[in-house]
């Protein structure tokens, strides 16, 4: 998933570093960003 898909997924929100935040703590998705 890239930052784009993500974006559209977290419903255009310009923040989606939260939003992935989210998803890897409620929902259990294994994000990898360029920090990990």
């Amino acid at each position: 998933m890239d930052s784009t898909e993500l974006r559209e997924a977290a419903g255009g929100i310009s923040e989606w570093a939260r939003r992935v935040r989210e998803l890897r703590n409620e929902e259990g998705y294994q994000i990898l960003s360029h920090n990990d």
